[in-house]
């Protein structure tokens, strides 16, 4: 019951290999409603300001500087969408697979 379904993840990559762009984004599966999550917000930590190295003259200390870090989060949105094919047209549809076209589409 909690397992993703094929069909879901083959259109997710279908996706994913058309867009040069989704293909080099990270995806995490940090919220998950239907396996008991409550909700669409997630939250997390990002570095507002990276640690930076410098030089220092001898005979004298180093002058402190710590990354800085802020906690964020964000209301995730449902990406998708439907089409309606009759079965005629896909039984018709000869060498080309319409489902296949329609999902790539």
């Amino acid at each position: 019951v909690t397992m993703v379904d094929k069909v879901d993840q083959m259109v997710t990559d279908e996706f994913r290999r058309s867009s040069q762009l989704l293909d080099m984004m990270m995806f995490d599966d940090a919220v998950a409603p239907a396996t008991g999550g409550s909700t669409l917000t997630y939250s997390y930590t990002r570095l507002k300001t990276p640690s930076t190295a410098s030089g220092r003259a001898l005979n004298t200390e180093y002058i402190a500087n710590q990354a800085v870090r802020e906690k964020a989060s964000t209301d995730l949105k449902i990406f998708g969408g439907a089409f309606e094919l009759d079965r005629v047209l896909q039984d018709t549809s000869g060498s080309l697979n319409e489902i296949t076209f329609q999902l790539q589409q």
